[in-house]
């Protein structure tokens, strides 16, 4: 299995993080990371995700 198997960040906000990745269908990740892959920048990569993080609230 490939992907993401370990993240490094304050233990207070590791519930947090846990839900919002498992709220996440696996195609529609995988999509979104296809897309920002394809982007030039980190600025732009950064831009992406805050759109598609204020899509979801």
């Amino acid at each position: 299995m490939r992907g993401v198997d370990e993240l490094s960040m304050a233990a207070p906000g590791i519930p947090a993080v846990k839900a919002a990745v498992r709220a996440w269908p696996l195609a529609e990740a995988q999509a979104l990371a296809a897309e920002v892959l394809a982007l030039a920048s980190a600025e732009e990569v950064r831009a992406r995700l805050a759109e598609v993080a204020h899509e979801g609230s």
